[in-house]
């Protein structure tokens, strides 16, 4: 009995007790085949590869071989990104930031992640992405609807990119996303004008012509603003007026990777809205107009996570401005989230009236609308402009009260700024400030 033990104990016996050495069968010990030494190194051998070797290796009853990892090419920097490892956030397993990745989450529908958009956004500005990327990206993302994680990933590149003013001072700014296709006066600008009027620091970040006919830049170009300051002597022109611009081409250079593709997809996609929220100068107050009445609560979330005293606003009659033409919604940031209130303009005093009063022209003529509006014109477009500085004054001022309460006293000052001549005043020192500093 004893040697019949021993024979089934031996490991080439197929009575042999206990677990097999391999699931198919075992290896005769007296085949005399040495175990196998390590492996030559496999420069396509995957991480996962790896692992399995080592699970294998274990049912075996035996050490994995060491496999040295190949070194990694260095000194292109897209390769580098493409080997980036996050951790998912369904599988909860590593994957690697890739295009085809990012993708595949936007036609699921599934949202993303700070970091992804801030890493999807950053190849864009440092021109690694190419035109259909960029397109796929921007196109997806807004088909299955940004959120207000997404959206700050977005703005963190952006201004991981940006030539920023460092500014001490507490100032707002007060500019309207555009694409609401109404070609109205530049409210927002002369509204700019007359907060500064009213002795509040303003620094206006804006672009050339979107949706209408004449841009922040262009009407501000023909008052005699000079927009060509070098960027370090922009800071010397608030110093001087009060008042300065940042002009997003020279600020937000690495945009110009995405102007091409955006001007080919002519739809509005994200990059709509994150002019609005990259000021360089990361004022501490904002009054911001958005046509998009989804994108407006989203705005306002980014600027409260990062504790800005803000009012986001929305005519429902699509103008990205406060106006007398309907009664706008407002978003305010405050500690229990976004607050949403429905303003009356007749609550301040004004009076109603049509979209068409407010409709504008070429540079040349918004720039006359402009200067009458200083010189005390009354009407409509007097209206909304001090209402719009009003929430600049308001959201600056950032005091206690109800929205009404608020905007009353903002109204208040910003009547006074044209009435008393300070915002004409305003417009001059900024236009010699300008000049005093161009090359």
């Amino acid at each position: 009995m004893g040697a019949a033990r021993r024979r089934r104990d031996r490991p080439g016996d197929p009575r042999r007790r206990g677990r097999p050495g391999r699931r198919h069968g075992h290896r005769p010990a007296d085949e005399g085949r040495a175990l196998p030494g390590p492996a030559e190194p496999r420069p396509d051998r995957s991480p996962a590869g790896r692992v399995a070797r080592h699970v294998v290796a274990r049912r075996r009853g035996r050490a994995a071989a060491a496999r040295p990892v190949p070194a990694r090419r260095v000194g292109h920097r897209a390769a580098a990104r493409r080997c980036r490892v996050r951790r998912a956030s369904l599988s909860g397993r590593p994957v690697a930031l890739t295009w085809p990745h990012v993708l595949t989450e936007l036609i699921a529908a599934r949202d993303l992640d700070t970091a992804t958009t801030e890493w999807a956004m950053g190849e864009i500005l440092s021109g690694d992405a190419t035109g259909a990327q960029i397109a796929g990206f921007a196109v997806a993302l807004r088909a299955k609807g940004e959120t207000a994680a997404e959206l700050q990933g977005l703005v963190d590149a952006m201004y991981a990119k940006a030539t920023t003013l460092d500014l001490a001072d507490r100032v707002v700014d007060i500019v309207g996303t555009g694409g609401d296709m109404a070609k109205t006066v530049n409210i927002s600008s002369m509204a700019a004008v007359t907060t500064a009027g009213a002795g509040i620091g303003v620094v206006k970040h804006g672009n050339r012509a979107a949706s209408s006919q004449s841009g922040t830049a262009d009407v501000f170009e023909k008052l005699g603003v000079r927009l060509d300051v070098p960027a370090e002597h922009v800071l010397d022109v608030y110093r001087e007026a009060g008042i300065t611009f940042c002009f997003a081409p020279v600020f937000h250079a690495s945009m110009r990777f995405a102007g091409p593709t955006r001007r080919e997809l002519g739809v509005p996609t994200f990059f709509n809205f994150l002019g609005p929220l990259t000021n360089p100068a990361r004022p501490a107050a904002s009054a911001i107009g958005c046509a998009d009445p989804r994108m407006a609560p989203l705005m306002a979330d980014v600027l409260a996570r990062r504790g800005s005293s803000a009012m986001v606003f929305r005519g429902d009659d699509g103008l990205d401005e406060i106006t007398v033409t309907t009664p706008p919604r407002v978003w305010l940031p405050g500690p229990d989230g976004i607050e949403e209130q429905v303003l009356d303009p007749a609550e301040l005093g004004f009076d109603h009236a049509p979209a068409d009063a407010l409709r504008g022209g070429e540079p040349s003529y918004n720039a006359d609308v402009f200067r009458r509006v200083l010189d005390g014109e009354p009407g409509p477009v007097r209206d909304a402009v001090v209402l719009n500085a009003g929430a600049a004054i308001a959201a600056h001022e950032n005091a206690e009260g109800t929205l009404v309460e608020r905007l009353r006293a903002g109204v208040a000052r910003a009547t006074e700024s044209i009435d008393s001549g300070s915002a004409r005043a305003a417009l001059g020192r900024w236009v010699e400030a300008t000049s005093r500093h161009v090359a």
